[in-house]
């Protein structure tokens, strides 16, 4: 449809935006998550739809915050006190 090969296009992104289009899509996945817990909005299934389970949402989650899920909401909850 773009009439290009993969690597030249995963080249042009990475030159682009700076960064592959993997990082880019967790990058992503985890603001939709960290935007989703600062506004209360604690539905456990939207927050895991956009991972393959919950091992790997936790990870994802500790690569792009430095603190687990459960560690950032008692961090919200003292702030809201």
């Amino acid at each position: 449809m773009l009439n290009i090969s993969q690597s030249p296009l995963e080249k042009r992104f990475r030159a682009l935006v700076g960064a592959s289009s993997k990082k880019f899509a967790g990058i992503v996945r985890a603001r939709h998550v960290l935007n989703a817990l600062n506004k209360n909005d604690q539905d456990t299934a939207d927050y895991l739809s956009a991972f393959y389970d919950q091992a790997h949402f936790i990870k994802d989650f500790k690569k792009f915050s430095s603190m687990t899920p459960e560690h950032y909401l008692k961090m919200l909850r003292q702030r809201q006190k």
